[in-house]
C-alpha cells in the first residue's frame, strides 16, 4: 500500500508543473460517486471491515489545482450482537493533479467534521485525511470517468470507542466509482517535434 501512494505521489509531483493539459472546460465542475471501504481500528467495538459511499462535487481552480467538497457515509457491522454503527461526515480538499489527455494522478488533503454512532453513543469530530489518486477516460462515454484512491483518514473523537481511552483513529479508505464532467472541451493536438508548429499542421511532426 505504501508503495503505491509513493508511485502516485512521485509521478503527481514530477508531472504537475509541465503537465499536458486534461480535455476538460476549466470553468466547469464535475460531481463524482464511489463505494468506499475502510478498515477499522480494531480498538473499536465494530468488526474491523466497513462499508460505505462517498460523494464529491468538485471545481478546478487552474489547471493543477482542484477544489472538491464532500461528504460520506460508513456503514460499520458488529457481528457480535448483529448491530451496526453508522458515521457520515462532510468535508473540503484540495487535489493537486497531473493532469493527461486521457488519464491523470493526484494527491488530496483535506479536512471536515464527522458525525458518528458507536455503540449507541453519538458524538460529532473532526477529521482530517491525505491521499492519492488515479482518474481516467472510460472509452466511447464523452463525460464520464473512472476514478480510485486510497485515503488515511484520522478521525480525532474521544468517543469514536467509547470506554477504550482513546480518541484517535487512523484509518485507510479505499473509493472506487465514477466521475461526471459538466464541461468538456476540444483537446490540444500534439507537438511531437517541439518545434512550435501543431501535428496537424506541422509537415514533418517528427
Amino acid at each position: 500500500m505504501k508503495k503505491i501512494v509513493m508511485a502516485l505521489t512521485l509521478a503527481t509531483l514530477g508531472g504537475a508543473a509541465n503537465a499536458a493539459p486534461l480535455n476538460l472546460d476549466f470553468s466547469k465542475g464535475y460531481v463524482a460517486a464511489m463505494g468506499s471501504y475502510q478498515r477499522l481500528d480494531k480498538v473499536r467495538f465494530g468488526d474491523v471491515d466497513s462499508f460505505g459511499a462517498h460523494f464529491a462535487y468538485g471545481l478546478p481552480v487552474t489547471e493543477v489545482l482542484n477544489l472538491e467538497a464532500t461528504s460520506f457515509v460508513t456503514y460499520q457491522p458488529r457481528s457480535v450482537d448483529n448491530k451496526a454503527d453508522l458515521s457520515y461526515g462532510l468535508g473540503l480538499d484540495l487535489l493537486v493533479m497531473q493532469r493527461n489527455p486521457d488519464f491523470g494522478t493526484f494527491l488530496l488533503a483535506g479536512a471536515g467534521a464527522i458525525r458518528e454512532d458507536i455503540s449507541r453513543v453519538e458524538s460529532t469530530a473532526p477529521y482530517v485525511n491525505i491521499g492519492a489518486g488515479v482518474i481516467g477516460r472510460i472509452p466511447m462515454v464523452e463525460k464520464l470517468s473512472y476514478r480510485a484512491e486510497l485515503r488515511g483518514v484520522a478521525d480525532f473523537n474521544k468517543d469514536g470507542a467509547p470506554g477504550r481511552n482513546k480518541d484517535v483513529f487512523i484509518e485507510p479508505r479505499i473509493n472506487v466509482g465514477l466521475q461526471y464532467g459538466f464541461g468538456f472541451g476540444t483537446a490540444v493536438p500534439a507537438d511531437s517535434d517541439g518545434d512550435g508548429v501543431l501535428d496537424p499542421t506541422d509537415l514533418c511532426p517528427n
